[in-house]
């Protein structure tokens, strides 16, 4: 392969988000029949497409050997930063493109770094940096959406109805756990992170009735996701590239605490429950997780960062909330300190937080936390099937035994959905 005419040199190898590069284009050999020589600064990679980020023309006509063209470009604020991932990769070019006439346009390419910006480790200096990156906030026209939604309106439809007691199963299963637990949600900060800063994550419910506690944690993860094959081939694939888990309660009791107060909260054994935060005993966790000081930028849906929080109940459905949290391009330059752990008992209000073997204190009932809602859960479900069984088959033929399976299991249906009224709202 013939050398190139062109050959680019840069001041410096490596830059910094919102900096300018800086270098020259030297014309090796002579192109009488130029018109135009163009210097790009793009990126892309593995997975993640090539982008014009800046543009600019460093001469027009002719280009005599030996001659060299300064040139600038900016890089932008806003840009992820050059990284190497799994399944994923974003590097920088530089790329000069002599436009000859009736000819293979000569090229010539040289790679660039582009690192986050350098902050110092200060609160206030990671908030001037965060806010100095423009936001850019992607909205559907309102008529794509009505298109979409006249094209996809018919389809979610069906789809509801041929799904329904899947449907029907996930809201109850999110309902029960509101009978125990409201407004469980997890909050983070509404700004993007910076690499290497300690982001603030809150969790908080309000407790209505006791519950044994399994285990109270938070997940934080850094994601790539990517997808193979096309049609009914398609896969999707997932790599955690970073994963830190938080633990605040394990095997611990909580009852709302049955003080003499005036004012009426929660409800069954505990209406003299104290009324904090939204009306009845609330749970507030604060704690933090860091962001990886090498971590990825995000990409869209390729490469993020989620929090996840959990909340597992011995007998009862887990209760999960999950965030994103995006970043900028902004690292901090050092180490900042580990901020100060609260316990949740200090942040929490109007609940009692009981260990395994304690005793519990006068006026305190356990009982409803003490026996689940799986085992009437599976009597419900094991009569709705021995019921459709026995319908199907007495339609089909009406005989005693048939009908005796069609009584069943509509006595077990009943019998289930009574027990499970009472021990929700017990």
């Amino acid at each position: 392969m013939a050398a190139s005419p062109l050959s680019v040199e840069l001041d410096t190898p490596e830059v910094e988000l919102g900096d300018v590069v800086r270098g020259r284009v030297r014309v090796l050999e002579e192109l009488a029949r130029s018109a135009r020589l163009d210097v790009v600064l793009e990126r892309g990679g593995k997975r993640v497409a090539d982008t014009k980020l800046a543009t600019v023309t460093v001469a027009t006509g002719p280009l005599a050997a030996g001659a060299s063209y300064p040139f600038e470009l900016g890089v932008p604020l806003d840009a992820p930063f050059t990284f190497d991932g799994h399944a994923h990769s974003n590097a920088y070019r530089v790329r000069a493109r002599a436009d000859v006439a009736w000819a293979i346009d000569p090229k010539a390419v040289a790679a660039v770094g582009v690192w986050p910006r350098r902050v110092a480790p200060s609160a206030e200096a990671i908030e001037a940096a965060v806010a100095a990156v423009p936001r850019v906030v992607q909205r559907t026209p309102l008529g794509c959406q009505i298109l979409i939604w006249a094209f996809l309106g018919p389809l979610v439809a069906m789809m509801v109805v041929a799904l329904a007691p899947l449907v029907m199963w996930l809201l109850a299963r999110r309902y029960i756990l509101r009978t125990r637990v409201g407004g469980f949600g997890v909050e983070v900060p509404a700004r993007p992170a910076a690499f290497g800063e300690w982001v603030p994550v809150t969790v908080r419910f309000r407790l209505k009735r006791s519950l044994h506690v399994a285990r109270l944690g938070l997940l934080f993860r850094g994601t790539e996701q990517w997808t193979t094959g096309s049609g009914k081939n398609s896969q999707t694939h997932y790599h955690h590239f970073h994963e830190e888990q938080l633990t605040t309660l394990e095997n611990a009791w909580l009852a709302p605490a049955p003080a003499g107060h005036t004012r009426r909260g929660g409800g069954g054994a505990y209406r003299d429950a104290p009324r904090v935060a939204g009306g009845e005993a609330a749970l507030e966790w604060r704690t933090h997780v860091l962001m990886p000081p090498d971590g990825r930028p995000t990409l869209d849906r390729s490469v993020y960062y989620t929090v996840e929080a959990k909340l597992e109940v011995r007998g009862w459905p887990d209760g999960k909330e999950q965030r994103s949290l995006p970043t900028v391009g902004v690292r901090v330059a050092g180490t900042l300190p580990h901020p100060e752990v609260v316990p949740v008992e200090a942040t929490s209000g109007g609940i009692l937080f009981l260990a395994p073997d304690a005793p519990a204190p006068p006026g305190v009932d356990l009982s409803s936390a003490q026996a689940g809602i799986w085992a009437w859960l599976v009597i419900v479900f094991a009569g709705f099937a021995a019921t459709a069984a026995g319908l199907i088959l007495y339609a089909d033929r009406a005989r005693s035994t048939h009908l005796a399976i069609l009584l069943a299991g509509a006595a077990a249906l009943a019998l289930g959905l009574g027990g499970m009224l009472w021990r929700l709202f017990r």
